[in-house]
């Protein structure tokens, strides 16, 4: 075997034709075209581009559009109701429920929830709910839910026809289309599942405002005898929709109560209990420091005659510090009137500067000078921009009372900066229509201020701040004041108006 050496090293050319970018596209396993053409380009490989869609990358790659925010949303209660149905739960509620539909207003947020045994009470359900609307005066203008079947059947398309509001159905596989109700289905569900779970309640309680705080109810005595309790436990689950009381689980009977004579466990740590039949003592009261006794006022203190007859002579009987006859109505919580400490008689607020109300208190106080100076200040303004014309008032027209207001002016760290003082007319007396037609007193907002800061930091500018002293503006209309009597010191006549 013999190896041959060229003397000159030889040279081998390759000829490339131009080839498309999707060709290569298709090469390195449908990588992004952005990168396969930079890859090529730093290698000396030159390609042709030409825009034609990937139909391998659309089989393989395609994504879901974004959603963006809605450009516009609804100004008014009732321009626009989300609905949306939650269910099968996988245990019926107490009171035989599996499903239930939430309604939402856009604008105010409302929400209100039916619970029902099927899907098919959806229609019956927006029945109620397009009354209530009604009632409560407002008008519904577009629903938008999505395509299921509870919604999107003949008996409700016809209620939303009949009453002119515009039907919207989200996307098939969609829910962000309806997102709102969609949310607030995930708020209600957990909500529920976190307090079932937390207070150890069982899952058939799903349907009520579950709270689960342990409470005792009052046992009317047409339905006990003389020694039984006159309560039983049980758990708050909610209010009463049509009636003024509470719904309460009992847990023994496992069934739901209303009551209205309930008292929670948080509120009976302070009731009086007897022990063995002789002696009487109150369990879990605070400890008092005799140096600040506080004295408890309670509405009612007297027990009415039939609890006096049950007692008869015992010593003690089990009754509690907060219950009161069955006949009579009392609330449903004891509220008590605290009277404060007798030590805190003498507390006062101690103020440096206090600002006076009137101009009595401004003369009278210990910076009378100051608030003189600041009121001989706004005279002179006034009058160097002849802001009045002393006339005397026609006949036909009330003059507007005037007063003064007193402001301190203080700087960053608290010291006084300066002593204000204005002269106002009274507003109040004014007339719309005589006296003024505009409400608006135009002001700035806090965008302008924003893009002024935006626009000053950045091309480097320098911002300087100041105020126009008495700044005021020329007014088409003629309104009457009535001078203050301080201002008859100028030597101007009593009967005179500005």
């Amino acid at each position: 075997m013999r190896v041959v050496c060229p003397e000159v090293p030889a040279e081998i050319c390759f000829a490339s034709a131009d080839q498309s970018l999707q060709l290569w596209h298709e090469r390195l396993c449908h990588q992004n075209k952005t990168y396969v053409k930079e890859f090529l380009g730093q290698r000396g490989i030159e390609v042709y581009e030409n825009k034609v869609s990937c139909e391998g990358c659309l089989y393989g790659k395609q994504q879901r559009g974004r959603f963006h925010e809605r450009p516009s949303r609804p100004i008014v209660t009732g321009a626009l109701i989300h609905a949306d149905v939650c269910g099968r739960m996988q245990e019926r509620s107490i009171g035989g429920s599996r499903y239930f539909v939430c309604f939402k207003d856009d604008f105010s947020t409302f929400r209100r929830v039916f619970f029902m045994e099927s899907k098919s009470e959806v229609s019956n359900c927006l029945k109620v709910f397009l009354s209530e609307a009604k009632t409560a005066g407002h008008t519904i203008k577009e629903f938008l839910s999505d395509g299921g079947g509870e919604f999107k059947n003949s008996q409700v398309c016809r209620m939303l026809q009949s009453c002119v509001i515009n039907i919207r159905y989200s996307m098939p596989y969609t829910p962000e289309q309806n997102g709102a109700a969609e949310r607030e289905n995930r708020t209600i569900v957990e909500a529920a599942r976190s307090i079932l779970h937390h207070k150890g309640l069982p899952l058939k309680l799903w349907a009520e405002a579950v709270f689960g705080t342990k409470c005792f109810v009052h046992v009317p005595k047409q339905r006990r005898q003389k020694l039984d309790p006159k309560s039983v436990a049980g758990f708050f689950v909610g209010y009463c929709g049509e009636k003024d009381g509470y719904r309460v689980w009992l847990k023994k009977q496992n069934k739901i109560i209303l009551s209205r004579d309930v008292i929670f466990e948080n509120e009976a740590s302070y009731s009086v209990i007897a022990q063995n039949g002789k002696s009487c003592s109150v369990v879990n009261e605070p400890s008092v420091d005799h140096g600040s006794e506080i004295e408890l006022i309670r509405s009612s203190d007297v027990p009415d005659s039939d609890v006096c007859q049950e007692i008869g002579e015992a010593s003690c009987d089990a009754i509690d510090s907060k219950e009161s006859s069955d006949e009579q109505e009392r609330n449903l919580r004891d509220r008590s009137i605290l009277k404060k400490p007798a030590r805190y008689d003498n507390c006062v607020l101690l103020a440096e500067h206090a600002e006076p109300d009137t101009y009595k208190e401004a003369i009278a106080s210990k910076e009378s000078s100051e608030w003189l100076a600041a009121m001989k200040e706004e005279m002179d303004s006034l009058e160097a921009n002849n802001t009045w014309k002393l006339v005397n008032i026609p006949y036909d027209r009330k003059a507007i009372g005037s007063r003064w207001v007193y402001k301190i002016k203080k700087n960053a760290d608290g010291t006084v900066q300066r002593f204000k003082a204005r002269l106002v007319a009274k507003g109040y007396s004014q007339k719309v229509g005589m006296d003024f037609n505009e409400t608006f007193s135009p002001v700035v907002r806090w965008d302008t201020i924003r893009t002024v800061l935006s626009v000053a930091a950045y091309k480097k500018l320098k911002l300087v701040q100041f105020d126009v002293k008495t700044a005021s503006m020329e007014i088409s209309r003629r309104i009457f004041i009535c001078i203050s009597f301080r201002v008859l010191k100028m030597g101007l006549d009593k009967s005179a108006n500005c």
